[in-house]
């Protein structure tokens, strides 16, 4: 099978993914619930108390990804050389666009615990329990946006208040984000063929991954 009839295959495969599959996951629990994200932004939540987690970089890592793929596709249908820097790109591209994209997800997912445990402080200051000094919860809020997290809950701790359980935990990447690095990585070999000779071990490696692409894409259909 040809570099090109695999890249194609590969990135067919990340496409799809796009459409169908989760980018990324928050609050992966025991038996593997989780919320779901599938770009830009739609959430699927398993959990049954996960609010979604605002990601306004979604679209342009899903802009970011498709365009990848498409590069990738095109590579095969072009000449030479050309082809060759076009998977290049291909790969930086997905390579590069899932791993800014996965880092702002987590900064997202961070600012939203924050919020969520600044809420529950305030909710706690409005209606405090007997164990709760409202005091001392108040002036653990003035200085919140100048600790971190773990500084909050032990502060908070000091007033009565407890959060046994942080929100937004876990978090991580989906298959579609899986998906389009190691087509980054499958596209990226290819590439390095460029101004040299066909290697070997980097065609048995093309060859060797057609197999599981293929076969995730009949799953995902």
């Amino acid at each position: 099978m040809s570099d090109r009839l695999v890249v194609v295959a590969l990135a067919l495969v990340a496409a799809v993914a796009l459409i169908v599959a989760p980018w990324g996951a928050v609050n992966r629990e025991t038996g593997a619930r989780s919320a779901l994200l599938l770009l830009p932004d739609r959430y699927i939540d398993f959990t049954g108390r996960t609010d979604p987690v605002p990601f306004p970089q979604g679209s342009a890592v899903l802009i970011i990804t498709a365009v990848g793929a498409a590069a990738a596709a095109a590579g095969a249908a072009a000449p030479g050389k050309a082809r060759y820097a076009l998977w290049l790109a291909a790969a930086i591209l997905l390579i590069g666009g899932t791993i800014w994209g996965l880092a702002r997800f987590g900064d997202a997912t961070q600012a939203a615990r924050a919020a969520a445990v600044r809420t529950e402080v305030e909710a706690a200051i409005a209606d405090p329990s007997p164990r709760q000094d409202p005091e001392v919860l108040r002036e653990a809020l003035s200085a919140f946006d100048d600790r971190t997290l773990a500084e909050n809950i032990a502060a908070v701790r000091t007033g009565g208040l407890v959060i046994r359980r942080l929100p937004y935990t876990n978090t991580g990447p989906g298959w579609a984000a899986f998906l389009a690095v190691f087509v980054g990585i499958v596209t990226g070999v290819a590439g390095l063929r460029v101004g040299a000779r066909p290697r070997r071990g980097i065609v048995a490696f093309l060859r060797g991954a057609t197999v599981p692409g293929i076969s995730i894409l009949l799953a995902l259909a």
